[in-house]
């Protein structure tokens, strides 16, 4: 379920300085990440990453090679951007929008979730989460 909370903001906000953390509801804050910020977190050990069997390394690498995890890590941590001017007003005005449509509803969201900036070319140009990060492609 939450989850499906991260995803909904995330293709809600249709989306190189980050910006100061936005409330979008009481004690709960969005935060754009930095691209160094960014990079341990797409490349961190977790359920995900050890779920990952040898084709979903070969698939995400478009290769037929032999791959490692590590090899993975490097490939996604390449892809993680900084946000840029134009992202970062578009973001943060989507944000304000998004809080006056939370504001009568308890969610359990985290107390910071992280907007990170990627290429998209790591999984498909699709956004997705990682822990309590939403990534999201350009």
């Amino acid at each position: 379920m939450t989850s499906l909370i991260w995803l909904t903001l995330a293709v809600s906000l249709g989306a190189e300085a980050p910006a100061a953390p936005i409330e979008i509801a009481p004690g709960r804050t969005i935060r754009l990440a930095t691209a160094e910020e960014g990079k341990p977190i797409l490349a961190a050990d977790d359920a995900f990453t050890k779920s990952l069997s040898r084709f979903d390394l070969q698939s995400r690498l478009k290769t037929g090679d032999e791959v490692t995890l590590d090899d993975w890590r490097k490939s996604v941590a390449a892809e993680v951007r900084d946000w840029n001017d134009a992202q970062i007003k578009a973001v943060t005005e989507s944000l304000g929008r998004l809080s006056k449509r939370l504001a009568g509803f308890e969610l359990p969201l985290p107390k910071e979730i992280l907007l990170i900036h990627t290429t998209g070319a790591e999984e498909g140009n699709a956004a997705y989460t990682r822990g309590t990060a939403i990534i999201v492609p350009d």
